[in-house]
């Protein structure tokens, strides 16, 4: 499922970007690596677009499971990498959106010609405060592969306090072990 959901999401993210254009794949590491690998294979293999990489490290999150939220996004990406150039944020869940609204944003203050983001997973949130809502709307993707229930998820890169990345599937961990 998640390998069929991949190519169709690399077909239509072709209809962002003119036949043979250039578009620079940036994944959200470390979560989005593996998904973001198979999304941009896609992407050289069913589409004309010219795939690049810009990898960016970014820090949100602390090593527990539901672990308090930090609402510092440390970004490592240089200006001269992206400035000019279409972007495509690749995360790997949408869940508060501090990472992917402060990429947006920085991304937007470097003058990139275009900034697409495409999230695998889009986590329903039970009951969110509004200043997460106002988050999440700025950090709104353009492609969402699948709507998850709040749950803590991991595999697929996605981690459970730094384990179970390696997981060919996305299975829900209990956050309370």
């Amino acid at each position: 499922d998640l390998q069929q959901r991949v190519r169709e999401m690399a077909l239509l993210l072709a209809d962002y970007y003119p036949s043979e254009s250039e578009v620079v794949v940036t994944p959200v590491l470390t979560g989005a690596f593996m998904f973001a690998a198979d999304l941009g294979r896609a992407l050289a293999t069913e589409t004309s677009l010219n795939v690049h990489y810009a990898l960016t490290k970014t820090s949100t999150y602390g090593n527990e499971v539901g672990g308090s939220h930090d609402q510092r996004v440390n970004i490592d990406l240089a200006p001269s990498d992206v400035a000019g150039r279409s972007m495509l944020l690749v995360d790997d869940i949408l869940d508060h959106g501090f990472t992917l609204a402060a990429l947006r944003d920085r991304l937007s203050d470097w003058g990139v010609r275009s900034v697409q983001v495409c999230v695998l997973l889009d986590k329903q949130l039970e009951d969110p405060k509004p200043q997460i809502l106002a988050q999440r709307a700025k950090a709104a993707p353009d492609l969402v592969g699948f709507k998850i229930p709040d749950l803590w998820v991991a595999g697929y890169g996605l981690d459970a306090a730094g384990a179970l990345r390696h997981l060919p599937c996305i299975v829900a961990v209990d956050k309370h072990t």
